[in-house]
């Protein structure tokens, strides 16, 4: 039955956007009759004109997240309309010639939703449904190109099998304007090295087009090293770029596409070490941010207070004394001024990290174990909090914050206690099947809370990487999945993006040689 409304509400959308004109006009005017919905048309997520008659060259009857939309009626446009998503209201764009009102849905849309759509206006109320279209995003550099999948207009499955590619050569970090309609991403330059500099290209891709997300602009640019993150001011006027070694600012206000303007290099580390910038977050109201530097093991806050010449304030252990090194940052959702820094081993400690598993006196009493550790921001201060432990032999991936406080880390597993315990018995073969079953089993995804509660949420034989999810969505993750080959005995990996316990998304087949080192080419992946 919702299949056969969402088809029904799709056909006529489409057949009655295609009839008339829509012209944008001021919010004005005293009510002169009741409001009446006739129907709503989306235009698409980038820019629509200021005044006069609106493209409708990218209304496909689906509505994603920061999409721009008419609501084409009459009696709805006065200077005293008030518009309302399920009970939320909704600042207004402007009329409709003939008595429309022009609206733009919020960037954090809810989970293949329905919502009630409703105006108030002096004569009355008019009301109508408004089903909305969830998009997975996903960068995967060794394909050369960012995915999208679109919810299915079915009960099952939840996503399209088929995506929607936009060509990014080495698909390297993106991030989305605040309306949530364009996403902005890195990819890999085809021009040769100037003066030591590299050439690199930075897009802009707009979600709401009529075929799927297209590229409606690029600007190629240089860089000393490699993006590794990217960061949206909160007004939407820059982009922040954070390579392995600088910081460039972007200007995203021109309407042909965004404007290279600053470049700032970061503390170098000592001569004999690569520089390990990674994992911008901006705090408070965006006026600073946090940079991790992995091989300092610290952060550095940075002053945005003047966009285009960001600066250096301080840097900050993140755990004083510990041997542990970060292996990733997150802003903290429920909280603009604090943030989350996953901590675990590097490579160097492998090794110390195995044998100590078995020994009976460590070689080294350095805590390698992984943890979460809270830093907040204080008057140019950040200050670490406690750290909160993950489960012992736990090697941890990534992590994604949620809105309530808790926190997803991704990791791989290994149960040393259940095989140190093993005797000759039935509870001891037990125990050993269990331990088994737990090193094959071995990829973790875990939800820590803020007070330092540890749940099991996934456990699988795969390789756990990026997740995202909405706040009342499944958990959405990429996965490296192994095939099995049992006629001609091989195992391959597969790259796949996994809706929990709904659906598997399968990408492409790849060598595992190509999944290392560790930390580096785990493909990002976002819901909205």
């Amino acid at each position: 039955m919702k299949q056969q409304v969402l088809i029904a509400f799709l056909a006529l959308t489409l057949a009655a956007c295609q009839a008339n004109p829509l012209v944008r006009v001021a919010q004005q005017g005293l009510p002169e009759r009741p409001p009446k919905i006739d129907r709503v048309v989306d235009l698409g997520s980038h820019n629509v004109t200021a005044a006069g008659e609106l493209d409708q060259a990218e209304s496909d009857g689906l509505f994603i997240a920061g999409e721009w939309a008419a609501i084409v009626g009459r009696g709805l446009n006065t200077e005293r309309s008030r518009l309302f998503l399920d009970g939320t209201e909704l600042p207004l764009h402007g009329g409709i010639e003939g008595g429309g009102l022009l609206f733009r849905l919020p960037p954090d849309v809810l989970y293949r939703h329905t919502y009630a759509l409703r105006v108030e206006t002096p004569l009355g109320v008019a009301e109508t449904s408004l089903p909305v279209t969830n998009v997975i995003v996903m960068a995967d550099p060794r394909s050369d190109q960012v995915l999208f999948w679109r919810s299915s207009l079915e009960e099952k499955p939840a996503f399209e099998e088929d995506a929607t590619a936009v060509i990014c050569p080495g698909a390297g970090p993106y991030a989305f304007a605040p309306s949530g309609g364009v996403l902005y991403a890195t990819a890999r330059g085809n021009k040769p090295k100037h003066e030591g500099l590299s050439w690199y290209e930075f897009k802009a891709v707009h979600l709401g087009a009529k075929n799927g997300p297209q590229e409606i602009s690029s600007l190629a640019f240089k860089a000393k090293h490699l993006p590794v993150s990217l960061a949206v001011s909160g007004d939407g006027a820059f982009g922040f770029l954070v390579t392995s070694g600088e910081l460039l600012v972007f200007d995203l206000s021109p309407a042909e596409g965004p404007k290279f303007v600053a470049r700032q290099n970061l503390p170098a580390p000592a001569k004999e070490i690569e520089p390990g910038y990674r994992d911008l977050v901006l705090l408070g109201n965006g006026s600073q941010g946090a940079i991790l530097d992995e091989t300092g093991g610290q952060v550095l806050l940075i002053d945005f207070s003047r966009p285009t010449a960001p600066s250096v304030v301080a840097a900050f252990p993140v755990v004083p004394g510990a041997k542990s090194q970060p292996v990733g940052l997150a802003a903290d959702r429920s909280d603009a001024n604090m943030l989350w820094i996953l901590t675990g081993i590097n490579a160097h400690q492998v090794g110390l990290h195995l044998s100590n598993l078995w020994a009976e006196k460590p070689a080294d009493a350095a805590n390698t174990r992984a943890s979460l550790v809270r830093m907040e921001w204080q008057e140019n201060v950040l200050i670490p909090h406690e750290p909160l432990a993950l489960p012992d032999g736990a090697l941890p991936l990534g992590l994604f914050s949620e809105k309530n406080g808790d926190v997803l880390v991704s990791a791989v597993a290994y149960d040393k206690e259940t095989f140190a315990k093993t005797e000759l018995s039935v509870k001891g073969a037990t125990s050993l099947l269990k331990g088994v079953r737990n090193s094959l089993f071995a990829g973790r995804i875990y939800r820590v809370s803020a007070q330092g509660k540890v749940t099991t949420v996934v456990t699988s034989i795969n390789l756990l990487l990026a997740m995202s999810r909405l706040d009342d969505s499944p958990l959405v993750f990429s996965t490296y999945r192994f095939s099995m080959n049992y006629l001609f005995p091989s195992v391959k990996l597969v790259l796949g993006v996994d809706v929990l316990k709904r659906q598997s998304l399968l990408v492409r087949e790849m060598d595992w040689k190509t999944i290392l080192p560790p930390y580096r080419f785990f493909p990002e992946i976002t819901l909205l």
